[in-house]
């Protein structure tokens, strides 16, 4: 049975990282401006993970074993998803939420800047903790 169905292809394996990074980054992105999202997010990777899991076992070939120390180029690639969320995060909160009642756009951009540099720390320290 496994003869008579199509190989993974490259271009499979890409779209399939690709919809996990997309939704990774709209959590990390917007998660601040709606929580409900992260809901929305889970609940609906629970079925793709099961069609996923029929596709590699049933629907394709299986691919031929290699050994490999991670997810490749995607590790970067989800770093820096992770880096521009934080980004996003302090703008979004910053910016729209308009925590601080400034008085000038000045006052607004320096909180910014301070919240930014006081979160991206903490998003490295969280990095060297789950390596």
């Amino acid at each position: 049975m496994q003869a008579l169905v199509p190989e993974y292809s490259e271009s499979e394996q890409i779209g399939d990282y690709m919809q996990i990074v997309v939704n990774f980054g709209f959590v990390a992105m917007f998660g601040a401006t709606c929580p409900s999202v992260t809901a929305l997010c889970f609940l609906s990777s629970l079925p793709i993970k099961q069609l996923l899991a029929y596709k590699y076992s049933f629907a394709r070939k299986r691919a031929i074993p290699r050994g490999a120390e991670g997810i490749g180029s995607w590790n970067s690639i989800l770093r820096f998803v992770a880096y521009a969320g934080v980004t996003c995060t302090c703008y979004i909160v910053v910016f729209v939420y308009n925590i601080e009642a400034a008085d000038t756009m000045r006052c607004t951009f320096l909180c910014f800047v301070i919240s930014e540099h006081a979160a991206w720390p903490a998003k490295q320290l969280h990095h060297l903790v789950s390596c």
